[in-house]
Protein backbone atom coordinates (compact mmCIF):
# COMPACT_ATOMS: atom_id res chain seq x y z
CA UNK A 1 0.00 0.00 0.00
CA UNK A 2 3.33 2.36 0.13
CA UNK A 3 1.45 4.03 -3.70
CA UNK A 4 -0.23 7.39 -3.51
CA UNK A 5 -3.59 6.34 -5.08
CA UNK A 6 -5.64 6.72 -1.40
CA UNK A 7 -8.79 7.62 -3.21
CA UNK A 8 -10.70 4.76 -4.77
CA UNK A 9 -11.03 6.82 -8.11
CA UNK A 10 -7.49 7.30 -8.98
CA UNK A 11 -7.35 2.69 -8.52
CA UNK A 12 -8.02 0.34 -11.26
CA UNK A 13 -10.62 -2.11 -10.54
CA UNK A 14 -7.78 -4.78 -10.00
CA UNK A 15 -6.22 -2.83 -7.51
CA UNK A 16 -9.58 -1.97 -5.57
CA UNK A 17 -10.32 -5.77 -5.92
CA UNK A 18 -6.91 -6.69 -3.97
CA UNK A 19 -7.21 -4.25 -1.53
CA UNK A 20 -11.32 -5.59 -0.64
CA UNK A 21 -9.60 -9.08 -0.69
CA UNK A 22 -6.68 -7.75 1.98
CA UNK A 23 -9.71 -6.44 4.17
CA UNK A 24 -11.82 -9.72 3.94
CA UNK A 25 -9.14 -12.25 4.71
CA UNK A 26 -6.95 -10.10 7.04
CA UNK A 27 -8.46 -6.55 8.47
CA UNK A 28 -11.60 -8.45 9.25
CA UNK A 29 -10.59 -11.70 10.84
CA UNK A 30 -8.04 -9.69 13.16
CA UNK A 31 -10.62 -6.90 14.25
CA UNK A 32 -13.25 -9.69 15.33
CA UNK A 33 -10.69 -11.30 17.39
CA UNK A 34 -9.33 -8.07 18.82
CA UNK A 35 -13.05 -7.33 19.86
CA UNK A 36 -13.67 -10.49 21.68
CA UNK A 37 -10.60 -10.31 23.39
CA UNK A 38 -10.48 -9.20 26.94
CA UNK A 39 -8.33 -5.73 25.72
CA UNK A 40 -11.13 -4.99 22.92
CA UNK A 41 -13.89 -5.41 25.64
CA UNK A 42 -12.32 -2.98 28.46
CA UNK A 43 -11.83 -0.69 25.45
CA UNK A 44 -15.60 -0.55 24.25
CA UNK A 45 -16.06 -0.13 28.06
CA UNK A 46 -14.15 2.82 28.97
CA UNK A 47 -14.97 4.45 25.13
CA UNK A 48 -19.01 4.06 26.13
CA UNK A 49 -18.17 5.13 29.75
CA UNK A 50 -16.37 8.79 28.01
CA UNK A 51 -19.44 9.06 25.59
CA UNK A 52 -22.39 7.82 27.24
CA UNK A 53 -23.90 11.78 28.47
CA UNK A 54 -23.74 12.26 24.95
CA UNK A 55 -25.50 9.28 23.28
CA UNK A 56 -28.20 9.29 25.95
CA UNK A 57 -28.75 13.36 26.47
CA UNK A 58 -32.06 14.37 27.04
CA UNK A 59 -34.11 17.57 24.92
CA UNK A 60 -36.87 19.60 26.49
CA UNK A 61 -39.34 20.80 23.68
CA UNK A 62 -42.79 22.27 22.98
CA UNK A 63 -44.85 20.67 20.54
CA UNK A 64 -45.44 22.81 17.43
CA UNK A 65 -48.84 21.46 17.23
CA UNK A 66 -50.35 21.15 20.97
CA UNK A 67 -48.03 22.64 23.01
CA UNK A 68 -47.31 20.65 25.06
CA UNK A 69 -44.13 20.58 26.67
CA UNK A 70 -42.18 16.95 25.77
CA UNK A 71 -38.65 15.37 26.24
CA UNK A 72 -36.53 13.80 23.53
CA UNK A 73 -33.31 12.42 22.92
CA UNK A 74 -33.53 13.39 19.61
CA UNK A 75 -32.28 17.04 18.70
CA UNK A 76 -34.64 18.38 16.86
CA UNK A 77 -37.85 16.74 17.66
CA UNK A 78 -40.81 18.97 16.79
CA UNK A 79 -43.85 17.02 17.54
CA UNK A 80 -44.64 14.94 20.86
CA UNK A 81 -46.27 12.16 19.23
CA UNK A 82 -47.00 10.72 15.25
CA UNK A 83 -50.56 11.70 15.72
CA UNK A 84 -49.72 15.80 16.04
CA UNK A 85 -47.20 15.85 13.50
CA UNK A 86 -50.02 13.72 11.44
CA UNK A 87 -52.25 16.34 12.24
CA UNK A 88 -49.86 19.68 11.82
CA UNK A 89 -49.15 18.45 8.30
CA UNK A 90 -52.67 17.94 7.21
CA UNK A 91 -53.24 21.40 8.81
CA UNK A 92 -50.59 22.89 6.88
CA UNK A 93 -50.76 21.54 3.54
CA UNK A 94 -53.42 21.42 1.07
CA UNK A 95 -54.58 18.30 -0.66
CA UNK A 96 -56.03 18.47 -4.13
CA UNK A 97 -59.48 16.14 -3.37
CA UNK A 98 -59.86 14.11 -6.59
CA UNK A 99 -63.62 14.19 -7.52
CA UNK A 100 -64.88 10.57 -7.89
CA UNK A 101 -67.77 10.52 -11.49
Amino acid sequence: MGDDKIHNLEMTEEERNRRRKNLSEKARPKAIEWHKSEEGKKWHKEHYEEVKEKLHKKYNFKCLQCGKEFVSIQKNSKYCCNACKSKHYRKTHKYIKVKEE
